[in-house]
């Protein structure tokens, strides 16, 4: 489970074909794909070399923990022979990454912040107003 960590789709795509694999046969390789379903994400990271942006691995690695929490293998095991139906994760795991152009990637890109977010239910939405309310009569 190698990752190749590139600056930018295209030279994910590129890399990933014949000229750039070189450490592995074409079909143990794959180039993770910008803005699609969770499926094909998911099928591509099923390959034992995965070329991706740096953006798509650490979102999918995020999301990942944030769906499945602190949770052991043993523990989501366990839920899911319990009847609890959460999806599987989109990564396998992530052993090991090179970095491509790593100065792109750890310089260039190093000041935007990866922050994931999802939908919140109203009742934390009103919780987080009522917070911000009473932060503001504390400081005036």
């Amino acid at each position: 489970m190698l990752r190749m960590v590139t600056a930018n789709e295209y030279l994910a795509r590129t890399r990933c074909g014949p000229a750039g694999t070189l450490c592995c046969p074409r079909p143990a390789a794959a180039a993770l794909p910008v803005g699609r379903e969770d499926i094909e994400r998911r099928a591509v990271y099923e390959h034992d070399v995965v070329y991706a942006t740096a953006r798509e691995l650490a979102f999918d690695y995020l999301r990942d923990r944030l769906a499945f929490g602190p949770r052991s293998e043993a523990e989501r095991t366990a839920a899911a022979l319990a009847g609890a139906s959460n999806p599987p994760p989109l990564m396998r795991g992530l052993c090991m990454a090179l970095l491509d152009e790593a100065d792109s990637i750890l310089l260039d890109e190093a000041d935007v912040p990866l922050i994931p977010s999802r939908n919140v239910p109203e009742a934390a939405r009103r919780a987080f107003r009522q917070a911000l309310v009473v932060a503001r009569q504390r400081l005036s």
